[in-house]
């Protein structure tokens, strides 16, 4: 598989896994457990403590988010995009070895008694034209694999911090992640989908960003 295969491959994955954030810390929470926390001993006797009320649950189907934030369309798309440029870098360096490696052989076949020190020669340049493709090869994987990181971290980032407020402000104590490869909901009605609500305002906060970082247009 090419380097752009295994790039989309793993934006998929990457997004399936990140997606699957538990969060339990609404203000209903944080508040029960504020009480909890300077209840006394003997308080804790003579007053029962409290009922906590319903869980409010949603989830989100992963591979929606994967599929619909413009987010991760960009970045996947970038990605490849520095993929692609990666392959044809290695693979102009592989025809310069092969033509070269050619001129060898037809030189070699165009005279009539090859000494030991051309074979030294050609032997010494194609080793290093081994060994340059090579270390093009690790260079290229390692710039890669740095801007995987770089991607999985910003969207680790995004959803976490999204989530959160999205938790926060709508009230919800818990919100899973469904998708197929990474169930971590078995069941639930679609009532509590609140997938297209979180992609909106992603998008909508990613829109803003964009907006935030344009240059300036004449006459504004």
């Amino acid at each position: 598989m090419n380097n752009t295969g295994k790039i989309a491959l793993i934006v998929a994955a990457v997004c399936a896994v990140l997606t699957a954030v538990l969060f339990y810390q609404t203000a209903e929470l944080k508040k029960q457990i504020q009480k909890e926390e300077i209840i006394t001993p003997e308080a804790s006797i003579e007053e029962p403590m409290e009922k906590k009320g319903p869980l409010k649950i949603g989830f989100v189907v992963g591979d929606s988010i994967n599929a619909n934030y413009k987010f991760v369309l960009d970045k996947r798309d970038d990605l490849i995009a520095k993929a692609t440029a990666s392959e044809k870098r290695i693979e102009r360096k592989l025809k310069a070895a092969q033509a070269k490696e050619q001129e060898y052989v037809n030189y070699f076949q165009s005279v009539d008694n090859v000494t030991a020190e051309d074979q030294a020669v050609a032997q010494n340049d194609m080793m290093q034209l081994e060994y340059e493709l090579q270390a093009l090869q690790q260079q290229e994987e390692n710039k890669l694999a740095k801007a995987e990181l770089e991607f999985q971290t910003e969207l680790f980032e995004k959803l976490g911090a999204y989530l959160e407020r999205f938790s926060e402000e709508n009230g919800y104590d818990m919100v899973f992640n469904y998708g197929f490869g990474s169930q971590t909901l078995l069941y639930s009605s679609d009532a509590h989908d609140v997938t297209d609500m979180v992609v909106k305002g992603l998008n909508a906060e990613y829109a803003a960003e964009q907006l935030a970082q344009a240059p300036a247009t004449d006459g504004q």
